[in-house]
């Protein structure tokens, strides 16, 4: 009802003015929070002319805008994003739903009406999300993609959801419900949807329009993130322990392998006293090389071999 009721009032809009047949050409499609910028004819110069821009929405009473260069519309915070460049053309910054609706510039010349301009529908695209907030993994969201329409939407403009490299969402994990005007997505969520945006992509005649993206916020995933962290730099802490202890036990084993190996080559040195009957107050002394316990690696002889050499000096 309310799409036949759109498209109703601007096509009798636009037939009263004389704009019959090509009514796509007066569409101007955008999206919530944009910034859109609508032209206004090059009027005749007249002195003591002014540009008025009126804006008027369904059934209502057109307003004035603007005159001139001077923004007159009587709400101070819509009034703030109104801006009429220098070759007269309207920009409204950071689009609102109330925006949605027709558009016109007139000349007026000594405050008398003169000539009028032609007319913009501007339309606009908006998500809107059931539930919109608490959503949690295994929520079922519903994501509704909506033209605002205070105008027409042509035969040829259609509603698609895409990722973000464009590309047509599709799989049993989403159910999609077009129509002309509107375009719900219904999905479960899953963990991996924290974060993240899907996108309303509006075309006419196979041609991208509009966009606007809806961005999923799970209040239940970052606890979940901040745990499977700590845990793992929990292990990462241990592992990097094991690695050190590893490293620090195989370089004392090194190291106590290198002071034995240093010990076994030392020869044990020891030297015996004797007395020898020959001369008075001669004496000899004998230093004894001790071969024995090298190890392993110690010469094997026969039992009654000796392994201990003697050496002497007379003193």
């Amino acid at each position: 009802m309310e799409k036949q009721l759109c498209d109703l009032l601007v096509r009798l809009i636009l037939l009263t003015w004389g704009f019959g047949a090509g009514v796509a050409g007066f569409l101007r499609y955008s999206s919530l929070g944009e910034t859109v910028t609508l032209p206004c004819m090059r009027f005749q110069e007249y002195e003591n002319s002014f540009i008025y821009w009126i804006f008027s929405q369904r059934s209502e009473t057109a307003s004035e805008l603007a005159l001139g260069e001077k923004i007159t519309v009587k709400q101070p915070e819509r009034a703030a994003r109104l801006e009429v460049l220098p070759d007269s053309s309207l920009r409204i910054h950071h689009l609102h739903t109330e925006d949605a609706g027709q558009y016109e510039c007139q000349q007026h010349v000594n405050r008398n009406y003169h000539t009028r301009g032609t007319p913009v529908v501007l339309t606009l695209l908006t998500i809107t999300a059931d539930p919109g907030r608490d959503l949690k993994r295994g929520t079922a969201l519903a994501l509704q993609c909506t033209l605002v329409c205070n105008g027409v939407a042509p035969d040829n403009v259609e509603l698609t959801w895409v990722d973000d490299e464009g590309t047509a969402l599709q799989g049993d994990r989403f159910k999609i419900t077009p129509s002309r005007t509107h375009s719900t997505l219904s999905l479960e969520l899953h963990i991996s949807d924290h974060n993240r945006r899907w996108r309303c992509n509006l075309t006419e005649g196979g041609e991208v329009k509009a966009s606007y993206s809806y961005t999923t916020t799970l209040t239940d995933t970052p606890v979940l993130i901040a745990t499977a962290s700590a845990a793992a730099i929990a292990l990462l802490i241990v592992l990097i322990l094991v690695v050190a202890f590893c490293v620090w036990k195989r370089r004392r084993s090194d190291s106590d392998n290198h002071v034995q190996d240093e010990e076994l080559t030392k020869e044990s040195v020891s030297e015996i006293p004797a007395q020898v009957t020959g001369g008075a107050g001669e004496n000899y002394s004998s230093i004894q090389f001790n071969d024995e316990g090298r190890g392993p690696e110690r010469r094997q002889g026969p039992a009654e071999e000796s392994n201990t050499v003697i050496y002497s000096a007379i003193k």
